[in-house]
Parts: C-alpha cells; structure tokens; sequence
C-alpha cells in the first residue's frame, strides 16, 4: 500500500514537472549581446517570435512593416526576432545583423543567432523545440520553413497563431491575430505546413 502510494506520489509530481518544464515562461534566451532574457518578463503581452532575414539582400526582409506593427502595437506587444542557423546566421555576422535591425522600435529585441528547425534534432534551440513541437506547446505542430516564420503567444503563455514567410506584416491578418483577445481559437496558417517547401526549393 504504502508502495502504491509513493509510487502515485512520484506520477503526480512528475507530470507537474513535466507540466511545469512545458510553460513557455520557463524558457530564456540571450540577445545579440549574449545577454540572457527570461520569457517571463513578457508575461501580460503578446509575444511575436519571428525568424528574421540576416542578409540586406534577402527579399524577405521587410523591416520597415515591421517597424509599423510594433509601433502600432507598442504597449501590448514585444516581437523577438531570431536569427536562424539553418538560413545563414553565422557568428562572425553579429555586426552586420545588428546593425541592420539597431533602428527598430524599443518593443523589438534581437536575439542571438540559434537553430530553429526539427531537423537539428536535439540541437534545436529550447525555444522551438517549444513552438514547433505540440507534445510541448499542446497546440500546433509546424516547423520553419523560412525566414519570416512567425509565431504568436498570448498574455498567459499560449501559442495560438502561426504563419508563415508568405504573410506580410502589413497584411490585414496580422492585426486579426494581434487584436484578439487572449483565449481565443488558435489561428493556423494552411499554407505552412511540414510538407511546404522554402522558396526556391
């Protein structure tokens, strides 16, 4: 009995843990300057995690849109935007990605550079293993495809959009998204699925 009662113990706070890990309050990550950021600092606003575009030249790049959502937005919302290994984030870039994003507005934090996609397996950053994994986020299952990836969590802590490279920020949906109430009906983008392709692929 007493064996049954210990081992119901163990189950019980084990799924707490598990519970617990899977908050997305519990994750942090460090900015361009290797200074670490707790997510919990954001809790009460929306959050946006975008993969941003390292590259001046890549088509992609849409920061002046970007600069007008945030700054519409700039009491109930903080975009973190993520440089993404997989899509040419390399080290010895960190002046040049810096300085492309150093005008945006203060509600924008740029993160330093991680790998964002499933198939860096165990390599992949805490952070997506969280947005583009539903055992953890319990909501939507989809990986990056792209540069521009864009996913949204509310004031507690929820995943409930995501969208892919193809929508703009100036694209009317974006306000949809960000104009909702927290615990609504999550928002997916039916083009941004694992069986996408990045463009020019």
């Amino acid at each position: 009995m007493r064996y049954i009662f210990s081992l119901v113990l163990f189950s019980l706070l084990f799924s707490f843990n598990i519970q617990k890990a899977r908050s997305i309050y519990s994750l942090s990550i460090k900015d361009m300057d290797d200074k670490k950021i707790s997510i919990s600092a954001f809790h009460g606003k929306k959050i946006l995690f975008v993969v941003v575009p390292v590259s001046s030249q890549d088509s992609l790049l849409d920061i002046k849109s970007l600069k007008g959502l945030l700054s519409k937005y700039d009491t109930s919302l903080v975009a973190i935007g993520i440089p993404a290994v997989e899509f040419g984030c390399q080290k010895s870039m960190d002046r040049e990605i810096k300085a492309l994003y150093q005008k945006m507005p203060a509600n924008f934090i740029l993160a330093g550079g991680m790998k964002v996609t499933k198939k860096s397996a165990e390599q992949q950053d805490s952070l997506f293993q969280w947005l583009t994994r539903r055992e953890n986020n319990f909501h939507f299952d989809q990986d990056v495809l792209a540069p521009g990836q864009k996913f949204f969590v509310d004031e507690q802590g929820t995943l409930y959009g995501v969208l892919g490279y193809h929508v703009s920020f100036s694209n009317a949906v974006m306000d949809r998204i960000l104009s909702k109430p927290s615990k609504n009906k999550n928002v997916a983008d039916p083009a941004n699925s694992s069986n996408n392709k990045k463009p020019g692929v």
